[in-house]
C-alpha cells in the first residue's frame, strides 16, 4: 500500500498564488505530479482566510480558487459534496466560511437546524436558526 500524504496550507497557497521564493515553482511541480494529495476541511478553511485576509481576494475569488483546489486532479477529500456546498454558500452568502461550513454540514440533515445567537445564519437559504 502506497503512503498517504497529507497536503499543507502553504503548499497550495504557494501552487495558486505564485509566490514564495521558489517554493511556487516547487509547489506546482509537486501537486502536478503527486497521485494522490489528501485535503482536510481545516486546510481548506485557512487557505479561505489567508486568500481573503493576506492577499486580500474578494470573496468570489476566493470560492474560485477553492473550487479550482478541489478540481486538482491528486486532490482527495473527505466530502466533495460537503466542501463544495460550503464554497457556494460562502460565495453566495455574506458570511464567514466557517458558518458557510457549518451551515453546509446541517444541509446534510432534515431539517437543517443550527443553535446560535449569530442571526447571519437566517440569510442562508433552508438554514433553520434555533435561537438558545
Amino acid at each position: 500500500m502506497a503512503p498517504v500524504t497529507f497536503v499543507d496550507t502553504n503548499v497550495l497557497l504557494r501552487y495558486v498564488v505564485g509566490d514564495g521564493a521558489g517554493q511556487a515553482g516547487r509547489a506546482r511541480a509537486f501537486v502536478d505530479t503527486a497521485d494522490a494529495l489528501v485535503l482536510t476541511d481545516p486546510v481548506v478553511a485557512e487557505i479561505e482566510f489567508v486568500l481573503r485576509s493576506v492577499y486580500r481576494l474578494a470573496r468570489t475569488k476566493v470560492a474560485q480558487t477553492l473550487q479550482m483546489i478541489l478540481a486538482l486532479p491528486a486532490i482527495v477529500v473527505g466530502d466533495l459534496d460537503l466542501l463544495t456546498d460550503a464554497i457556494d454558500i460562502y460565495e453566495h452568502t455574506p458570511v464567514d466560511f466557517q458558518d458557510a461550513y457549518l451551515a453546509a454540514c446541517a444541509r446534510q440533515h432534515s431539517p437543517a437546524r443550527i443553535a446560535s445567537f449569530d442571526r447571519d445564519f437566517d440569510r442562508i437559504p433552508s438554514i433553520e436558526r434555533v435561537a438558545p
